[in-house]
Protein backbone atom coordinates (compact mmCIF):
# COMPACT_ATOMS: atom_id res chain seq x y z
CA UNK A 1 0.00 0.00 0.00
CA UNK A 2 2.63 2.11 0.73
CA UNK A 3 4.70 1.58 -2.38
CA UNK A 4 1.00 1.93 -4.49
CA UNK A 5 0.94 5.52 -2.43
CA UNK A 6 4.12 6.55 -3.27
CA UNK A 7 4.25 5.55 -6.99
CA UNK A 8 1.15 7.50 -7.67
CA UNK A 9 2.89 10.56 -5.76
CA UNK A 10 5.50 9.97 -8.46
CA UNK A 11 3.60 9.78 -11.15
CA UNK A 12 1.25 12.94 -10.12
CA UNK A 13 4.35 14.93 -9.91
CA UNK A 14 6.36 13.89 -13.02
CA UNK A 15 2.16 14.22 -14.93
CA UNK A 16 1.84 18.12 -13.20
CA UNK A 17 5.71 18.96 -14.28
CA UNK A 18 5.27 18.10 -17.92
CA UNK A 19 1.90 20.13 -18.07
CA UNK A 20 3.29 23.25 -16.88
CA UNK A 21 4.12 25.43 -19.77
CA UNK A 22 8.28 26.41 -20.36
CA UNK A 23 8.51 30.08 -20.33
CA UNK A 24 8.56 31.66 -23.85
CA UNK A 25 11.95 34.06 -25.05
CA UNK A 26 11.58 37.28 -25.92
CA UNK A 27 12.17 36.37 -29.54
CA UNK A 28 9.72 33.62 -29.59
CA UNK A 29 6.86 35.74 -28.23
CA UNK A 30 8.13 38.87 -30.93
CA UNK A 31 7.69 36.51 -33.50
CA UNK A 32 4.65 35.00 -32.64
CA UNK A 33 3.03 38.38 -32.40
CA UNK A 34 4.27 39.68 -35.94
CA UNK A 35 2.74 35.97 -37.35
CA UNK A 36 -0.56 37.14 -35.61
CA UNK A 37 -0.72 40.77 -37.18
CA UNK A 38 0.12 39.20 -40.65
CA UNK A 39 -2.85 36.62 -40.37
CA UNK A 40 -5.57 39.46 -39.18
CA UNK A 41 -7.65 41.50 -41.64
CA UNK A 42 -6.18 45.06 -42.73
CA UNK A 43 -7.98 47.72 -41.51
CA UNK A 44 -8.85 51.22 -43.45
CA UNK A 45 -7.93 54.19 -42.24
CA UNK A 46 -8.79 57.72 -43.08
CA UNK A 47 -5.55 59.33 -44.49
CA UNK A 48 -5.69 62.82 -44.57
CA UNK A 49 -4.42 65.01 -48.37
CA UNK A 50 -1.07 65.89 -48.54
CA UNK A 51 -0.74 69.55 -47.76
CA UNK A 52 -0.04 71.73 -50.66
CA UNK A 53 3.63 73.40 -50.40
CA UNK A 54 3.72 76.74 -50.99
CA UNK A 55 7.25 78.96 -52.16
CA UNK A 56 7.04 82.30 -52.27
CA UNK A 57 9.53 82.53 -55.76
CA UNK A 58 8.07 82.62 -58.05
CA UNK A 59 5.72 85.25 -58.05
CA UNK A 60 3.28 83.25 -59.55
CA UNK A 61 2.90 81.09 -56.44
CA UNK A 62 2.60 84.28 -54.44
CA UNK A 63 -0.78 83.63 -54.40
CA UNK A 64 -2.57 80.70 -52.51
CA UNK A 65 -5.76 78.97 -52.73
CA UNK A 66 -7.14 80.95 -50.12
CA UNK A 67 -6.87 83.65 -52.24
CA UNK A 68 -10.03 85.61 -52.85
CA UNK A 69 -10.74 86.65 -56.37
CA UNK A 70 -12.42 89.83 -57.03
CA UNK A 71 -12.07 93.05 -58.96
CA UNK A 72 -9.63 95.94 -58.19
CA UNK A 73 -12.89 98.00 -57.74
CA UNK A 74 -14.39 95.51 -55.51
CA UNK A 75 -11.50 94.93 -53.40
CA UNK A 76 -11.03 96.78 -49.65
CA UNK A 77 -7.51 96.95 -50.45
CA UNK A 78 -8.24 99.90 -53.57
CA UNK A 79 -10.64 101.32 -51.38
CA UNK A 80 -9.01 101.67 -48.32
CA UNK A 81 -6.11 103.44 -50.28
CA UNK A 82 -8.29 105.64 -51.80
CA UNK A 83 -9.90 107.00 -49.21
CA UNK A 84 -12.07 104.50 -47.58
CA UNK A 85 -11.72 103.28 -43.83
CA UNK A 86 -10.50 99.87 -42.12
CA UNK A 87 -13.99 98.64 -41.06
CA UNK A 88 -17.89 99.81 -42.37
CA UNK A 89 -18.18 100.41 -38.41
CA UNK A 90 -15.55 103.02 -37.78
CA UNK A 91 -15.74 104.75 -40.84
CA UNK A 92 -13.04 107.97 -39.87
CA UNK A 93 -10.59 105.01 -39.33
CA UNK A 94 -8.97 106.27 -42.81
CA UNK A 95 -5.32 105.90 -44.49
CA UNK A 96 -5.20 109.82 -43.76
CA UNK A 97 -5.80 109.76 -40.06
CA UNK A 98 -3.66 106.73 -39.36
CA UNK A 99 -0.48 108.19 -41.07
CA UNK A 100 -1.23 111.70 -39.93
CA UNK A 101 -3.30 111.63 -36.33
CA UNK A 102 -2.69 107.93 -34.74
CA UNK A 103 0.30 108.38 -32.22
CA UNK A 104 3.30 105.78 -31.48
CA UNK A 105 1.32 104.67 -29.22
CA UNK A 106 -1.69 103.58 -31.20
CA UNK A 107 -0.33 101.92 -33.71
CA UNK A 108 1.60 99.97 -30.99
CA UNK A 109 -1.30 98.78 -29.44
CA UNK A 110 -3.92 98.59 -32.11
CA UNK A 111 -3.75 95.16 -34.81
CA UNK A 112 -6.26 95.51 -36.54
CA UNK A 113 -4.57 98.30 -39.42
CA UNK A 114 -0.82 96.75 -40.78
CA UNK A 115 -2.79 93.89 -42.20
CA UNK A 116 -4.88 96.78 -44.58
CA UNK A 117 -1.64 98.84 -44.73
CA UNK A 118 0.34 96.00 -46.00
CA UNK A 119 -1.78 93.32 -47.48
CA UNK A 120 0.03 89.75 -48.23
CA UNK A 121 -1.74 87.17 -50.20
CA UNK A 122 -2.51 84.58 -46.97
CA UNK A 123 -5.27 85.39 -44.68
CA UNK A 124 -3.69 87.12 -41.03
CA UNK A 125 -4.60 84.31 -38.50
CA UNK A 126 -4.49 87.32 -36.09
CA UNK A 127 -7.16 89.74 -38.17
CA UNK A 128 -8.99 87.34 -40.78
CA UNK A 129 -11.42 89.44 -41.58
CA UNK A 130 -8.90 91.42 -42.90
CA UNK A 131 -8.28 91.79 -47.25
CA UNK A 132 -5.70 89.83 -48.85
CA UNK A 133 -3.58 90.67 -51.45
CA UNK A 134 -4.91 89.34 -54.67
CA UNK A 135 -3.45 89.20 -58.54
CA UNK A 136 -5.91 92.05 -59.71
CA UNK A 137 -4.74 94.20 -56.85
CA UNK A 138 -1.11 93.67 -57.41
CA UNK A 139 -1.80 94.54 -61.48
CA UNK A 140 -3.59 97.94 -59.95
CA UNK A 141 -0.83 98.89 -57.67
CA UNK A 142 1.67 98.28 -60.96
CA UNK A 143 -0.65 100.15 -62.76
CA UNK A 144 1.39 103.27 -65.08
CA UNK A 145 -1.61 105.51 -65.20
CA UNK A 146 -3.00 107.53 -62.64
CA UNK A 147 -4.46 105.16 -60.24
CA UNK A 148 -1.24 103.23 -59.71
CA UNK A 149 0.59 106.55 -58.99
CA UNK A 150 -1.88 107.47 -56.18
CA UNK A 151 -1.98 103.75 -55.01
CA UNK A 152 1.95 104.14 -55.10
CA UNK A 153 2.11 107.27 -53.27
CA UNK A 154 -0.03 105.84 -50.19
CA UNK A 155 1.83 102.79 -50.32
CA UNK A 156 5.07 104.83 -49.88
CA UNK A 157 3.89 107.16 -47.24
CA UNK A 158 2.61 104.19 -45.04
CA UNK A 159 6.54 103.07 -45.28
CA UNK A 160 7.36 106.17 -44.24
CA UNK A 161 5.27 106.08 -41.54
CA UNK A 162 6.16 102.82 -40.33
CA UNK A 163 9.93 103.68 -40.22
CA UNK A 164 9.36 106.29 -37.95
CA UNK A 165 7.22 104.54 -35.53
CA UNK A 166 10.43 101.80 -35.36
CA UNK A 167 13.34 105.00 -35.23
CA UNK A 168 14.14 105.54 -38.39
CA UNK A 169 13.78 108.34 -41.06
CA UNK A 170 13.04 108.30 -44.82
CA UNK A 171 13.93 110.25 -46.89
CA UNK A 172 12.25 110.03 -50.62
CA UNK A 173 14.13 112.03 -52.72
CA UNK A 174 17.75 110.23 -51.86
CA UNK A 175 15.88 106.78 -51.69
CA UNK A 176 18.15 106.23 -48.73
CA UNK A 177 16.93 105.59 -44.99
CA UNK A 178 18.84 106.32 -41.17
CA UNK A 179 18.44 106.67 -37.92
CA UNK A 180 16.12 109.28 -36.46
CA UNK A 181 16.78 111.63 -33.46
CA UNK A 182 14.51 109.21 -31.28
CA UNK A 183 15.76 105.99 -32.35
CA UNK A 184 17.60 105.21 -29.29
CA UNK A 185 13.45 105.98 -27.67
CA UNK A 186 11.71 104.02 -30.33
CA UNK A 187 13.65 101.10 -31.06
CA UNK A 188 13.73 99.29 -27.74
CA UNK A 189 10.14 100.01 -27.46
CA UNK A 190 9.04 98.70 -30.36
CA UNK A 191 11.43 96.09 -32.19
CA UNK A 192 14.77 96.05 -30.40
CA UNK A 193 14.00 92.71 -28.21
CA UNK A 194 14.13 89.71 -28.53
CA UNK A 195 10.95 88.12 -29.01
CA UNK A 196 8.04 91.06 -30.24
CA UNK A 197 5.33 91.09 -32.68
CA UNK A 198 6.48 93.82 -34.43
CA UNK A 199 9.27 91.52 -35.90
CA UNK A 200 6.15 89.87 -37.94
CA UNK A 201 5.13 93.31 -39.22
CA UNK A 202 8.38 94.33 -40.11
CA UNK A 203 8.46 90.86 -42.53
CA UNK A 204 4.92 91.75 -43.72
CA UNK A 205 6.11 95.22 -44.96
CA UNK A 206 8.74 94.11 -46.15
CA UNK A 207 7.23 91.39 -48.16
CA UNK A 208 4.18 93.76 -48.93
CA UNK A 209 6.01 96.07 -50.93
CA UNK A 210 8.16 93.75 -52.70
CA UNK A 211 5.01 91.90 -54.04
CA UNK A 212 3.77 95.57 -55.27
CA UNK A 213 6.81 96.38 -57.06
CA UNK A 214 7.90 99.18 -54.12
CA UNK A 215 11.45 97.35 -53.67
CA UNK A 216 12.69 100.60 -53.80
CA UNK A 217 16.99 101.24 -52.17
CA UNK A 218 15.36 102.35 -49.16
CA UNK A 219 13.49 99.08 -48.76
CA UNK A 220 16.19 97.18 -49.25
CA UNK A 221 18.46 98.81 -46.62
CA UNK A 222 16.20 98.39 -44.38
CA UNK A 223 16.50 94.93 -43.57
CA UNK A 224 20.49 95.57 -43.61
CA UNK A 225 19.89 98.21 -40.58
CA UNK A 226 17.98 95.73 -38.33
CA UNK A 227 20.41 92.99 -38.73
CA UNK A 228 23.37 95.82 -38.11
CA UNK A 229 21.78 96.94 -34.87
CA UNK A 230 21.03 93.14 -33.98
CA UNK A 231 24.37 92.33 -34.46
CA UNK A 232 25.34 95.09 -32.42
CA UNK A 233 22.75 94.78 -29.44
CA UNK A 234 23.05 91.25 -29.45
CA UNK A 235 25.14 90.67 -25.93
CA UNK A 236 22.20 92.96 -24.53
CA UNK A 237 18.98 91.61 -26.20
CA UNK A 238 19.88 88.46 -25.39
CA UNK A 239 17.41 86.82 -23.01
CA UNK A 240 19.08 86.17 -19.05
CA UNK A 241 20.27 82.91 -18.43
CA UNK A 242 19.11 81.48 -15.04
CA UNK A 243 21.91 80.10 -13.09
CA UNK A 244 21.77 76.76 -12.18
CA UNK A 245 20.44 75.58 -8.86
CA UNK A 246 23.69 74.46 -6.04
Amino acid sequence: MQQTLHFSRRRFASTFATSTPKPLSRPHILATAAIELQEQPKKRFATRPPHRLVSSPPLSRLFTSTTVKMSPAQSETIQFYKGGSLDPSSPSDTLEKILTTWSDRTLEARHDYIQHLFPLPERSPVNPDAPVLTKEVRGAFLDPEDQGAVLREGLQKAFGRMCRFYGFVLDDGQGTIAKASNFDERAPDSWLTTVDHNHLRITRIIRCMRILGMSTSSLQSLPRCFAVKFRAMAPTTQPKKTPPPP
